[in-house]
């Protein structure tokens, strides 16, 4: 075999090479209106489970897509759902939407087992039956939120509302005990409790506000990304590296 052959046979291996090294990388926006622990803990420095698993599944496209966390308001989101936007948003649940948006996207198995927890002083601890059973206290809500089933009680003077503008606020003021209840994702307030170490004095009902299996929604353009997504998802409970990252935030295994 002559030198210039093998130059040649060389050179043609590289340009191939470069070639496929070139080729471009799906970038896949991320939606999330979850702006709270544990799925957002610090937004510019990227920490949190939405960021941990957009890199999970950046991971597992072996290098064929990246997925970016984009935080949104959920009216933001809506817009981009309805206008034919790709991308696609975490931590959902079919009815929380619309009939068109349910109908027309992609659901993928559930991820995470989550509720809407009833919190109390561990002083005065509640246990949650029904709306009635919260006739008389006093909710801490955070601002804009709304509460199916708790909300008439409100407007009927039942039950009486005091707004703040965190979730922290909301557990830091039932720890000290200056209200009486408050609901609010119990992934979230698992976080806060275990972060601020307040175990000692919150109360959770036995019987949570609502229960919901978290979602990946995805667009029906995007099939190549809803398959790999529910690849994902429909293992999540038998996958060591997704379970270790919820282990991570306390919601693992042993997640109340």
């Amino acid at each position: 075999m002559g030198k210039g052959f093998r130059s040649f046979v060389i050179f043609t291996f590289l340009l191939c090479a470069l070639k496929v090294s070139a080729e471009p990388v799906e970038i896949v926006p991320v939606w999330t209106y979850h702006a709270t622990p544990p799925f957002v803990i610090d937004a510019e420095k990227k920490t949190g489970l939405s960021f941990d698993l957009a890199k999970l599944l950046s991971e597992r496209s072996n290098g064929a897509k990246e997925f970016h966390v984009e935080i949104l308001p959920r009216v933001r989101l809506n817009e981009r759902l309805e206008t034919g936007a790709q991308g696609i948003a975490l931590w959902v649940n079919s009815a929380w939407f619309d009939n068109e948006i349910k109908v027309e996207c992609l659901w993928s198995s559930g991820i995470l087992r989550d509720k809407n927890a009833v919190i109390s002083p561990i002083a005065r601890p509640v246990e949650y039956k029904e709306p009635s059973s919260l006739i008389g206290k006093r909710l801490v809500a955070v601002l804009g939120h709304q509460y199916q089933y708790i909300d008439e009680l409100v407007n009927s003077g039942d039950i009486t509302r005091l707004d703040v503008t965190s979730h922290k606020a909301a557990v830091l003021s039932i720890a000290s005990g200056h209200t009486d209840i408050s609901i609010l994702a119990n992934s979230t307030a698992v976080y806060y409790v275990e972060q601020l170490e307040l175990s000692d004095k919150i109360h959770f009902s036995h019987y949570p506000h609502t229960r919901f299996q978290r979602r990946i929604l995805v667009p029906s353009e995007m099939q190549d990304v809803f398959e790999l997504v529910e690849e994902f998802a429909s293992g999540s409970a038998v996958d060591a590296q997704w379970q270790t990252l919820l282990d991570k935030y306390n919601l693992g295994s042993d997640y109340r």
